[in-house]
């Protein structure tokens, strides 16, 4: 893990999750890049928009069968179904970047009345605050404190509910993933090599691929797979720095190492280690640049996998510092 503070979207990711929306709520994200919202989608119906397509399909595991994919809209061709769905959200979550390029969103206040709550945050330099001017206008947004480089407009009720439970004050983080814990996250307290945070996911939750055939290789009945010549795809969440562990099932050979390809081709190389549950990869990750894509590939060697269709991701987690 990383000592750099946690970005951003870590932290509307679990305030939003706590305080933000009630749970059950719906809630639409709306974002230029894609990338996991691991715990505000543990409590909440969230339904992503992306404007930049074609992108990769995550998973969320159907009982007995192969996953059906994560509501997901693009925001380029859903129009008439993403407004309907945009004015019954409880929760709207829109980064600066793709506020400016779905006007169809932007219309939203005028085309009858609004309910629920809106957040509209990203980098303050970016070009998109001032084609946002009429959204915020119509919706009344508020300043929302943020940290240096980064600007955060909300609804007045959720301004207020930032202010009574801390969204501004130091360390606030840790106090909400405590909380979140004890709504049933599975989210650990570690303290080595620094402290921080574990986030324990589903694998077949972060699964990618770049298209339905692919998908169907690496999601087989319920099973999060690298496919039969070892390559996986993962959605990382949020942006910030991030260590990445995975434990794998009963592969042929002992690994020592697996190489891996971030999003914008930089590649490095994960320690495995063999422990009682089976071969722990782990890797540190760097924070994500400005709008890069948080896609992950990875491979495993041809040799070490364990059946004909691929080897199995047993566990997942998602470290970050405190």
């Amino acid at each position: 893990m990383s000592a750099v503070a946690p970005d951003v979207a870590l932290r509307l990711d679990a305030w939003l999750a706590l305080h933000g929306a009630p749970p059950s709520s719906l809630v639409v994200l709306a974002e230029a890049v894609p990338r996991g919202w691991p715990l505000l989608d543990a409590l909440t119906t969230l339904v992503g928009v992306h404007v930049a397509g074609p992108h990769p399909g995550d998973m969320r595991r159907s009982p007995g069968c192969r996953p059906d994919l994560r509501p997901r809209l693009e925001g380029t061709r859903d129009g008439p179904e993403l407004a309907a769905l945009w004015r019954r959200a409880d929760l709207r979550v829109m980064s600066v970047s793709a506020a400016h390029r779905l006007p169809a969103l932007q219309s939203w206040p005028k085309d009858g009345g609004h309910t629920g709550e809106m957040l509209l945050w990203g980098p303050t330099g970016d070009a998109g605050w001032a084609a946002c001017m009429g959204l915020i206008a119509a919706v009344g947004l508020r300043e929302l404190p943020m940290p240096a480089g980064w600007r955060g407009l909300a609804s007045p009720d959720l301004c207020l509910r930032a202010e009574a439970t801390g969204w501004g004050r130091a360390g606030g983080l840790d106090g909400w993933c405590e909380a979140l814990g004890q709504r049933g996250l599975a989210l650990q307290r570690v303290h080595q090599p620094q402290p921080g945070w574990r986030l324990l996911v589903d694998p077949m939750q972060a699964m990618v691929a770049p298209s339905e055939m692919v998908r169907q290789r690496l999601t087989i009945w319920g099973r999060a797979l690298a496919d039969r010549r070892g390559n996986f795809g993962l959605l990382r969440p949020w942006t910030g720095p991030l260590t990445l562990r995975l434990q794998w099932g009963g592969l042929a050979v002992r690994l020592t190492e697996a190489s891996l390809v971030l999003a914008g081709g930089a590649a490095l190389t994960a320690r495995v280690r063999s422990t009682h549950h089976g071969q722990l990869l782990e890797a540190f990750l760097p924070a994500l640049a400005p709008g890069q894509g948080a896609c992950l590939q990875g491979v495993l060697p041809a040799h070490a996998l364990p059946y004909q269709d691929g080897a199995e991701v047993k566990a997942l987690a998602w470290e970050f510092a405190a």
